[in-house]
């Protein structure tokens, strides 16, 4: 696969150039397309493309999708899906988790910032406004009902909640949404 051959690559441009800040990554996916997005459909082949670099700390190849990210973090921005609100949101939530750590309350590793983030962007679009209070108190009692096991990142490529290293766990998720409607409400 077009992976395996990147990471044989990558293992040897470790061991001969650790100048290397990253390189260009593509990996092949099957998966159902309808209207461009994930969904029911038919089958078809297509590429992921984004970045990937050896991080010599954890010994591993770390692949990321900056475009994507980018791209779909844009679109949600948009008039057409929360009117300009969901960018200003996303800074709301990152701030309480800052004040929230500021204060001892939770730990500053619990909710990296590009988690809180992906996790925003799985709210439904109709809950953000330019009513920034209001949305507030709302996607946080959205948060506090949702099921978080079928979350994605921004990308759309990988799942906000697993085991490996780049991804969040429901535990951790569910106590930042826990600390941050107290805190909300306070």
């Amino acid at each position: 696969s077009a992976s395996r051959n990147f990471m044989i690559i990558c293992s040897v441009e470790k061991r001969l150039f650790l100048g290397i800040a990253c390189l260009h990554f593509r990996s092949r996916s099957y998966h159902f397309i309808w209207n461009g997005f994930w969904g029911a459909g038919h089958p078809e082949e297509s590429y992921f493309e984004g970045i990937a670099f050896w991080s010599i700390k954890e010994n591993k190849l770390i692949v990321n999708y900056p475009n994507s990210h980018y791209v779909f973090g844009v679109d949600k921005n948009g008039e057409d899906k929360t009117n300009g609100a969901y960018k200003p949101i996303v800074r709301i939530f990152k701030n309480a988790k800052q004040s929230l750590v500021d204060h001892g309350t939770i730990a500053k590793s619990l909710a990296p910032s590009y988690f809180i983030e992906c996790l925003l962007y799985n709210v439904p679009n109709n809950l953000f406004s330019s009513d920034y209070l209001g949305s507030t108190s709302s996607i946080l009692n959205w948060l506090l009902e949702a099921d978080l096991e079928d979350f994605h990142c921004q990308n759309r490529i990988v799942q906000l909640f697993g085991q490996a290293n780049d991804q969040w766990s429901t535990t951790n998720a569910k106590s930042f949404i826990d600390s941050a409607a107290r805190f909300w409400i306070a």
